[in-house]
């Protein structure tokens, strides 16, 4: 064999070493993955059931919580209820107890006098009262039904002529001239007794008027 071979086959053999402990370390490696993902499943397959009970215990944790925030919540309703309840009791008895007013309808009063005639002959007219007081209605009672007051006529007969006759004269007034000769008047009315509707009038006149000093003025020599 000669020397070139020898170096030549050296570095064969050496190549060949590297390669196959490449391929142990890979494999070791490898191996050691694997084995290591084997112990996180082995690991996490004895986590589980701690796990499970974690969840387990805080859904127990839950549920002791909610269970007494669901008692107090029903209590809270029971005693709404109870004091409801009691309310209404309450205001039955009141309903019960207190006695009612009885309805009080009113009824008319009698009827009170008639008043004066509005004429003494031809017809006039006269009115009277009631009150809705015998009872007076109460609150709730019914009011009197009809008419408080009452119209009726009066003197329906037909009225008597009556004539008019003259007052007496009144007083003679100041007389219009103080010598010569003037004129005073007077007057009377027709009101012994005023006429009535179909009476008659007084005849004559309401005024007199008459001569006054009829003597001769001073420095006149005639006379009127």
């Amino acid at each position: 064999m000669e020397f070139s071979d020898i170096n030549k086959k050296t570095c064969d053999d050496r190549d060949t070493n590297i390669y196959e402990n490449t391929k142990i370390t890979s494999a070791s490696l490898e191996n050691a993955e694997s084995s290591k993902s084997q112990q996180t499943e082995k690991e996490e397959g004895l986590y589980e059931p701690i796990r499970l009970g974690e969840k387990v215990n805080d859904r127990k944790s839950f549920r002791c919580e909610e269970i007494p925030t669901r008692i107090k919540y029903f209590i809270y309703i029971v005693l709404a209820l109870f004091i409801v309840l009691y309310m209404i009791v309450i205001a039955l008895i009141i309903f019960v107890a207190v006695p009612k007013e009885q309805a009080i309808d009113g009824e008319w009063s009698n009827w009170g006098m008639w008043t004066t005639c509005s004429d003494s002959c031809g017809g006039g007219t006269k009115s009277r009262n009631r009150s809705c007081s015998n009872p007076t209605p109460s609150t709730n009672g019914k009011q009197c039904m009809g008419n408080f007051e009452q119209i009726g006529q009066c003197n329906k007969q037909l009225c008597l002529g009556i004539d008019g006759g003259w007052s007496n004269w009144g007083d003679w007034n100041t007389c219009s001239d103080s010598c010569g000769g003037g004129i005073k008047s007077r007057n009377r009315s027709c009101s012994n007794p005023t006429p009535s509707t179909n009476g008659k009038q007084c005849m004559g006149n309401f005024e007199q008027i008459g001569q006054c000093n009829k003597q001769l003025c001073p420095g006149i020599g005639k006379y009127f």
